[in-house]
């Protein structure tokens, strides 16, 4: 491999051309996050119940979701809350347990019991934990202009649908506000006058509260679809709904025995800006999507809802986006001070800025070869993996330190410059390479770490052992070709330059040697 690559510079100079851009191309499409991803083993069944007190939800609900969900295969564990009107069952597996297949386990045990549970009750929603589901981006609405009510309607029905068109952007919450309802204030009196209970009211306003299909109709050469309008849509429709019937089959409506009123639905939140209610919108992101692309791309459409509705104002309350831009800067311009400062400490003890531009081309080389692993392994830039790559800048530069001095020395020994660079990096590439394979070592054993602390270090693990591999492909392969081909200075003149800086030091040190290693004992 060494006398091929400085034999063969064209070969090599197209090889660094192909490795380069596919770093490239694979640092387009890695993801930029805060954390790793994260899957934490546990699925949890979520049910409502309204207005059913906890030891109710319990009995009916929670302990019947827990007998079903225990038989899964690979449950370490099962945990659940019944509060008032909701029950919450977490199922905790094993770590390395498939969590896509556990989950559609679950989903089936639970619905083999879907019919004995409350007939009111709403249908168990099945939710993966997934760090990912943490919210982006975060906006609190507010308007002089229109009520709390009005503002929701317009944030449900016009923003909602267009941020949620936003690419990366997997769904849109709106919390706060209250939404209107039709409230039925029914009178004791009267519904035992007319002998009515309340589960055939509730029975004949359910059965009425829709539209249905009604076939379609042939009109010059048209097929025109029918629908049957069923739907309340006023106090009056609801007023004129027959509840029942009187002994001579004279309808009963439900004006006859209640009152029907619009109010606001019960509260369940708050969304406040400066002690004033607000509502709030709240961004999720697609699982894989470019966090900060994601964040950029909704400050965007942001303005463009801003211009379109002037009267609703919008506040960015949280954004995961700065953060992660903080973070990754950070992260990044630690890396780049480090580069410079072993490109500067090369140059210092070299005295050459040609064989310093040869050792210091090796930190961005590594690094883009280390991109082509992370896309490889599916992983994002984050605290970890931008971790590895400035933990492992300040090690990659040694074995091509070592192996352009070795170069040098061969070229002090009257070698020709390719010559030199070929002898000089054979003999101390099993060397470098028994360090480089020591470091690694050190850092690769960490992918065996379980639980979550394993899946937090395994990226920063692959990370360094990228960077170490990529820097020691590139010592014994780039760096001797380059330095065959640029590094062609006069020896008297290198050797002049370098006795004149650290003559003194090396004098100093060989006393201190001659005198520890040459006393007599």
């Amino acid at each position: 491999m060494i006398k091929f690559s400085v034999k063969h510079p064209v070969s090599i100079a197209m090889l660094i051309g192909v490795l380069i851009t596919l770093g490239v191309i694979s640092l387009t499409r890695l993801g930029l996050d805060f954390f790793p991803d994260i899957n934490y083993p546990s699925v949890t069944v979520i049910t409502q119940y309204q207005n059913v007190a906890p030891e109710d939800i319990e009995e009916l609900i929670t302990k019947p979701i827990e007998g079903a969900v225990s038989t899964v295969s690979g449950v370490k564990k099962v945990t659940s809350i019944s509060a008032e009107g909701v029950s919450a069952v977490t199922v905790e597996f094993e770590w390395g347990t498939n969590l896509d297949f556990a989950a559609q386990d679950v989903r089936d045990k639970v619905a083999l019991i879907e019919d004995y549970l409350p007939e009111d009750a709403s249908k168990p929603i099945v939710l993966k934990f997934d760090i990912s589901q943490i919210p982006i981006i975060e906006y609190i609405a507010y308007s002089d202009r229109y009520k709390l009510t009005e503002l929701k309607d317009i944030l449900r029905d016009e923003f909602k649908s267009f941020l949620e068109r936003i690419e990366g952007v997997a769904s849109v919450d709106i919390v706060g506000g209250r939404d209107l309802q039709y409230w039925v204030t029914i009178d004791l009196e009267k519904i035992a006058q007319y002998n009515l209970s309340f589960s055939q009211i509730t029975q004949f306003i359910a059965m009425n509260n829709f539209n249905l299909p009604s076939g379609k109709v042939d009109y010059k050469h048209k097929n025109i679809l029918l629908r049957t309008i069923g739907q309340y849509n006023s106090i009056e429709d609801l007023e004129n709904q027959v509840v029942g019937y009187t002994p001579k089959g004279t309808p009963i409506f439900l004006k006859d025995i209640g009152k029907v009123t619009i109010e606001e639905e019960e509260r369940l939140g708050y969304a406040k800006l400066n002690n004033k209610e607000s509502i709030a919108l709240v961004l999720y992101k697609q699982s894989g999507a470019n966090t900060l692309q994601v964040s950029n791309r909704v400050k965007k459409a942001i303005k463009t809802i801003n211009a379109k509705y002037p009267s609703i104002k919008l506040v960015e309350s949280f954004d995961q986006g700065k953060f992660i831009k903080l973070a990754t800067s950070r992260t990044v311009n630690n890396a780049i001070v480090g580069a410079v400062l072993a490109a500067l400490l090369i140059f210092l003890f070299l005295m050459d800025v040609r064989p310093t531009f040869v050792v210091a081309i090796a930190i961005p080389l590594s690094v883009v070869l280390t991109f082509i692993v992370l896309n490889a392994f599916g992983y994002t830039l984050n605290m970890m993996t931008l971790g590895g790559i400035a933990l492992g800048v300040g090690m990659l530069v040694d074995a091509a330190i070592v192996v352009i001095e070795n170069i040098f020395r061969h070229e002090e020994m009257g070698e020709g410059p390719k010559e030199a660079a070929m002898n000089g990096a054979q003999e101390v590439w099993l060397a470098i390479s028994a360090s480089t394979f020591t470091n690694i070592a050190v850092f690769l054993p960490l992918i065996y770490i379980g639980g979550m602390i394993g899946q937090i270090t395994k990226p920063l693990a692959v990370t360094v052992t990228s960077v170490l591999l990529a820097s020691l492909f590139v010592s014994v392969t780039i760096i001797p070709m380059l330095t065959s081909q640029i590094v062609k200075r006069k020896v008297a003149v290198k050797e002049a330059t370098r006795e004149y800086w650290f003559g003194p030091i090396k004098r100093f040190y060989r006393k201190i040697l001659e005198k520890f290693v040459l006393r007599k004992r």
